[in-house]
């Protein structure tokens, strides 16, 4: 994949992770709180999409050249780096008092519990866990159009076994998720045969702006300036409705320009994607600590980002990059 389309992708990435934040810096409004109810969960969904599109992207782009322990040392890396930074936050909460007891840290890194926002964790480790079955599917299915026909099956099986509407909210169940992590993955599929095509690009730049204009019309603000209704929980399981939408954008900024080249040149949201994993992880701890001060709410959010930012730099620059230096003079391996 070409270096601008790593780009934009890592900065649909920090977009997903900014809607989470502000949501949840939002919902602690006083008086408009209730106006972001089930937002940041149009982040979440973004960040289940990209989980199961950069996971089968490498398998359709490259499946021959991948070989079975070549797949086997990026899963054992990927959850190396997922557990090192899920581990050194759940301390940080330990150390803070966010769990009541020490129990309570060992279940969530045993992931079988998931408080708060922590939730999104066991799941999307538990996805890492059985995805190599995927793997496996991708090997014995050779064409790409039917490995997408048996993805499309898989999908709707799991979307009528476990059907949203008797979704519980903050689940830590990967089964519920599927249907949306099957979505990333057939957009990969689909990505690879649209990637190489030559098409009017502007219908696409367009097509991207309705399909936020949409998202914006679900949301608690838009539900009731267009249709008068009263802020809800509606948002909080429109995980298949959302994950389509966010499809659709992504295929759409992938067959435009305009868009694309925005997120690619954007230093920011690049910035902000590089280190989505551990300022999800961090932010809503330090908002609620940040929460019990007597200030106003605009300070409230300021201080939750500014220092959210700086310990999720620290998370991933300086901690990993001690870590990683630790254990190569140990044993006596050499950085390449």
């Amino acid at each position: 994949m070409e270096k601008q389309k790593v780009l934009w992708m890592n900065s649909l990435r920090g977009i997903a992770c900014l809607i989470v934040m502000l949501s949840h810096i939002g919902s602690i409004h006083p008086q408009y709180g209730t106006y972001f109810n089930g937002c940041g969960k149009i982040g979440v969904w973004l960040f289940f999409i990209l989980s199961g599109f950069w996971f089968m992207l490498p398998l359709c782009k490259y499946n021959k050249k991948i070989t079975f322990a070549g797949i086997l040392i990026l899963y054992v890396k990927k959850l190396k780096q997922l557990y090192l930074v899920y581990t050194i936050v759940l301390l940080t909460a330990l150390g803070t008092g966010s769990f009541s007891y020490a129990k309570e840290f060992f279940q969530h890194l045993l992931l079988i519990k998931g408080q708060g926002h922590f939730w999104y964790m066991p799941v999307i480790i538990k996805f890492f866990f059985v995805s190599p079955i995927f793997w496996f599917l991708k090997n014995i299915i050779q064409s790409d159009a039917y490995f997408g026909i048996v993805l499309i099956v898989l999908g709707i099986i799991y979307a009528l076994m476990f059907p949203y509407t008797n979704y519980p909210e903050n689940s830590i169940y990967l089964y519920w998720y599927m249907p949306l992590l099957i979505l990333g993955m057939i957009l990969s599929v689909v990505y690879i045969h649209l990637e190489s095509r030559k098409i009017p690009s502007c219908i696409f730049d367009i097509i991207v702006v309705l399909m936020f204009i949409f998202i914006l019309s679900i949301t608690p603000w838009g539900r009731q300036l267009l249709w008068d209704k009263q802020p809800s929980s509606y948002l909080q399981n429109k995980y298949l409705l959302i994950g389509g939408i966010w499809c659709a954008i992504i295929l759409s900024m992938l067959c435009g320009t305009f868009w694309k080249n925005i997120l690619s040149n954007s230093r920011f949201l690049q910035w902000v994607g590089d280190l989505s994993y551990p300022l999800y992880l961090i932010h809503y701890l330090v908002l609620v600590k940040i929460n019990a001060f007597h200030i106003s709410w605009i300070s409230k959010g300021i201080l939750t980002v500014c220092v959210s930012g700086g310990i999720a730099w620290i998370f991933s620059h300086v901690m990993q990059g001690t870590l990683k230096q630790f254990f190569m003079d140990r044993t006596g391996e050499k950085e390449k």
